[in-house]
């Protein structure tokens, strides 16, 4: 799934957002945006600031309970 590659980029790379965005297949970075929030709860920023700071982000199971 595009957002389970993006989570991975976002964990392995210093990737810019609209990068990781177009990397997996998103044309407009907002939507890509959009998306993954819906998904995991979390912007790819917020994100990304979980995994520096060493705490755990949600995960789709926790978002739809």
């Amino acid at each position: 799934m595009r957002i389970e590659n993006a989570k991975r980029l976002i964990r392995e790379t210093d990737m810019k957002g609209y990068d990781i965005a177009y990397e997996c297949g998103f044309s407009d970075p907002h939507y890509f945006s959009y998306i993954f929030k819906k998904n995991t709860g979390l912007s790819p920023r917020e994100f990304k600031g979980t995994i520096s700071s060493g705490g755990s982000s949600k995960s789709q199971e926790d978002v739809e309970e």
